[in-house]
């Protein structure tokens, strides 16, 4: 054991450098440290941040000792070569290898501390995934009569569902888009046949058996505060191209994808994927 308590995330990326965040607290604050690690991904992410915000906050020393660490890690990833370490994480967990998902872990750690006990929960996720996800968990608000009302507007009412590609570490909320920025999603609820047969047509590598498998890139041509009894939203219209306009609510603190040399890598490394499975 050391004398702090550390729990935080590692995203492995194959041949690219991992993203990752701790919190590392003094052993006397461990009460204040309660997350939950088998949750799933959004709900480990919303609390995690409350937690880090909360803590940092309230203890200057929290704050100083998990940068510490994460300079550790930084310095510990930077000397075996970042996109090495990430490819090496992420073959562990696309195979499901605990043994050696820990085995990094302690590597990654015995620098710190000799006598860490190490707990991990671990799965493999797409952008996309943990988009659905994000979407899924907003799904009681749109019962609120601030959404419901907004959602009937004529402008609204028709419009395909999208959401956009959620990026936990390189994102931006969506306070911080500009109309005219671009932005990145997965069509949701196409919500018409003759709609979705059109998109299929117009973006035939980014659907299959139909459905968006592969992200788009749209333009944002307008956002609008929506204010509901339990948080805020923003309601998003996206210029998917030919005319056609899609919309998006989307939580006011989400970091979504806004790079985009990002996107292009994503859509490169899908489509590879698909064409190797054509192969088989």
């Amino acid at each position: 054991m050391t004398a702090e308590n550390i729990v935080g995330f590692l995203f492995g990326k194959m041949n690219q450098p991992p993203e990752y965040d701790f919190i590392a607290v003094p052993s006397r604050y461990a009460n204040f440290l309660k997350i939950d690690l088998s949750e799933n991904y959004t709900t480990f992410m919303k609390t995690f941040n409350e937690t880090k915000t909360k803590l940092f906050n309230q203890i200057p020393e929290v704050a100083d000792i998990s940068r510490e660490f994460c300079n550790y890690v930084k310095t510990y990833i930077v000397r075996k070569g970042p996109s090495l370490f990430g490819s090496e994480l992420s073959a562990a967990l696309r195979d499901n290898d605990s043994d050696l998902v820990h085995y990094i872990l302690e590597e990654l750690t015995k620098d710190w501390s000799l006598k860490m006990e190490i707990t991990v929960e671990f799965s493999t996720l797409k952008y996309e995934e943990i988009s659905a996800m994000s979407f899924l968990h907003i799904w009681e608000d749109l019962d609120d009569s601030n959404v419901q009302e907004v959602m009937k507007r004529p402008d609204i009412a028709s419009l395909p569902e999208a959401f956009p590609i959620v990026d936990p570490i390189a994102g931006r909320s969506i306070t911080e888009f500009d109309i005219g920025d671009p932005v990145f999603f997965v069509v949701i609820n196409a919500r018409d046949p003759g709609l979705m047969e059109r998109l299929q047509k117009l973006f035939p590598k980014n659907f299959f058996e139909g459905k968006n498998t592969v992200p788009l890139a749209g333009t944002l041509v307008a956002k609008e505060l929506v204010k509901t009894s339990r948080r805020d939203f923003y309601l998003l219209k996206v210029d998917m191209g030919d005319g056609l306009l899609a919309r998006c609510l989307v939580p006011k603190n989400l970091k979504i994808m806004s790079d985009y040399q990002r996107y292009e890598m994503k859509v490169a490394s899908q489509n590879e994927k698909k064409w190797e499975k054509e192969l088989e």
